[in-house]
């Protein structure tokens, strides 16, 4: 039991939890630990006289090592080389209490701070180390974290410091470091080549800032090509504790992972500019004569097709054509992504030539840090249509993603949503996310929190299970009367 008490007492000590001034009677009969040497203050102070028998035990004081100097360069800090009066010093610092800390915290500070101080820069240091280390995309362990510890407690004379495990878990917790799955091996050319695509990021964002300055939000558009699967899933799904093998009922394996494309087009003022471009995947790359008579055609949305279900180069022209100079102003600016075919060359040859357009092309790997929409667009755009797949497949509505024109009618559906005045909000904040607007836009709703997760289940037609909130009239509906009976909403109530 002796030993127990002593353990949980060294264990406080290197935590910082507890101060000894002087534990004689502490020291147990057999325990073999020595007393600690008892604070004698210097003799002949006429302002103090210390008590041999005051042995006491205190809580580790709060005060920090730089408001400890403070205290005593004003206490020694006389002009003749004298100490101040205690009661000089207490009026200036009211949170000394008795003289003997005067002592004790110049001892402290002589030897780097009480034991507490320099947990307080071991931890300090750590941290600081472990950023380091992370800025230059380096793998780190607990038993590192200890090492490093172990080292600057070294440095500064911390004794009784052990970097235990224990101490690891702790900082951890108090810094909210937790163990991550490397996602990703990169080179040294790597992180170089990374420095210097941010740099041109960063040049091309402040050069169109000076541009945008001078044109309207409406004037400013940008657009970026994205693919979808034509079935499309979250990566996750309830199940029960411990179960290791969770497999999933999907429509079609083939439609996992064959895709088609969308072009929007979203200006900086938060409009998203119809129709949308939409390639679909066909075997012959065209749509046949039978098809392109019968099929669905959306009002919202401009139809093409490839083998692939990518676009290229006449896919550009198309769009440019048909969906970018019904919507550009007269005097605007166009951002588009590294892609080849983006070349002034390609785009310009398609535009008439009283529009005047400025085409700002990002440079290459940037996209991801500068590109409106995919900063912040198609992840919230893929999440909505992961929540209508959801739904469909729980609820067995029939809704075949793979045919074209159920596809058609889905995305015609979600941009319709998506481009209610109620989430311009979103756009506009995707703009400055990505560095060209100074000013955030105020609060707006989450389209998929608005429309799936908004109060109500029922439809407010037939009382069946609500699929959505419309992001228009607000009305609930379920599968049926939105997308099988095709609400393509423009009435807006705020």
């Amino acid at each position: 039991m002796p030993f127990k008490i002593i353990g949980l007492f060294n264990q406080a000590i290197e935590f910082g939890y507890t101060y000894v001034e002087k534990v004689s009677d502490l020291v147990l009969e057999g325990s073999g630990v020595e007393p600690v040497e008892v604070y004698d203050p210097e003799a002949g102070d006429v302002e103090f006289q210390a008590d041999p028998d005051n042995i006491q035990v205190l809580t580790c004081d709060s005060v920090t090592l730089e408001k400890k100097k403070d205290v005593v360069m004003y206490w020694r800090g006389r002009n003749d080389g004298k100490k101040r009066k205690f009661t000089q010093v207490q009026h200036k610092f009211r949170f000394v209490t008795q003289i003997s800390q005067l002592y004790r915290w110049e001892k402290q500070i002589l030897a780097g701070g009480c034991h507490r101080d320099k947990l307080k820069e071991v931890s300090k240091e750590t941290y600081k180390k472990f950023l380091d280390l992370k800025q230059r995309h380096q793998r780190v362990t607990t038993l590192d974290l200890r090492r490093i510890a172990l080292i600057k407690a070294r440095e500064i004379n911390c004794t009784n410091f052990k970097a235990s495990e224990t101490w690891a878990n702790s900082f951890k917790r108090k810094h909210n470091i937790v163990s991550r799955k490397i996602t990703k091996f990169v080179s040294q050319k790597d992180v170089t080549e990374k420095e210097t695509i941010e740099d041109k990021a960063l040049d091309f964002v402040l050069e169109s800032r000076e541009l945008f300055e001078t044109h309207a939000g409406d004037t400013i558009v940008n657009t970026d090509q994205s693919g979808f699967e034509l079935e499309m899933h979250a990566g996750r799904t309830l199940d029960v504790k411990g179960v290791k093998k969770v497999e999933i009922i999907a429509q079609s394996k083939s439609a996992l992972t064959h895709s088609y494309t969308i072009m929007p087009t979203v200006t900086a003022s938060g409009k998203l500019l119809e129709p949308l471009y939409m390639v679909l995947r066909e075997d012959s790359g065209t749509f046949g004569p039978r098809v392109s008579e019968t099929m669905f055609r959306p009002p919202n949305v401009f139809l093409s097709a490839s083998k692939s279900g990518k676009m290229g180069v006449k896919h550009l022209d198309e769009y440019i054509q048909n969906v970018a100079v019904p919507n550009l102003a007269p005097r605007g600016v166009l951002v588009v992504d590294s892609w080849s075919a983006f070349s002034d060359e390609n785009i310009m040859r398609n535009i008439p030539d009283d529009m005047e357009l400025v085409i700002k092309q990002i440079p290459e790997g940037a996209t991801g840090m500068v590109q409106p929409l995919d900063v912040y667009g198609f992840r919230i755009w893929k999440n909505y249509v992961k929540h209508i797949t959801q739904f469909v497949i729980v609820h067995n509505i029939e809704f075949c993603f793979r045919q074209r024109d159920n596809l058609t009618k889905l995305q015609s559906l979600v941009y319709r949503q998506l481009g209610s005045p109620r989430f311009e909000g979103l756009f506009q904040y995707s703009w400055y996310k990505s560095g060209y607007t100074w000013e955030r836009p105020e609060y707006f709703p989450n389209p998929v929190k608005y429309c799936f997760h908004g109060p109500g289940l029922l439809c407010s037609r037939c009382e069946d299970l609500r699929m959505v909130t419309c992001g228009w009239c607000q009305i609930s509906l379920c599968a049926h009367h939105f997308l099988i009976e095709y609400h393509l909403c423009d009435s807006y109530i705020p």
